[in-house]
């Protein structure tokens, strides 16, 4: 499992290795608000069935959201336990 610090060191250099310098101001503020809250909320949006779980698993580096081929997740979650309780 990745730490959020982890997490921004890996949005940072994908960033740096696309060349999306535009991104920098957003992780450096991402990072303050880490620093001065112990963490982060994040929300993500996207059409249906668009991958917005699978996404979320990925950068977290374990299963904090169901996938499958109906849709599982079409509410808003709060993850911030998964760390502790596994998925939800």
């Amino acid at each position: 499992m990745f730490q959020a610090a982890d997490i921004l060191d890996r949005i940072a250099n994908s960033a740096d290795e696309l060349k999306l310098a535009s991104l920098r101001p957003q992780i450096v503020a991402c990072r303050n608000q880490l620093h001065a809250h112990n963490g982060i909320d994040v929300a993500v949006f996207g059409r249906f069935k668009a991958g917005k779980s699978s996404f979320l698993n990925h950068l977290t580096g374990r299963d904090v959201l169901p996938i499958g081929v109906v849709p599982l997740t079409r509410s808003s979650r709060d993850c911030g336990s998964a760390r502790r309780n596994g998925p939800r």
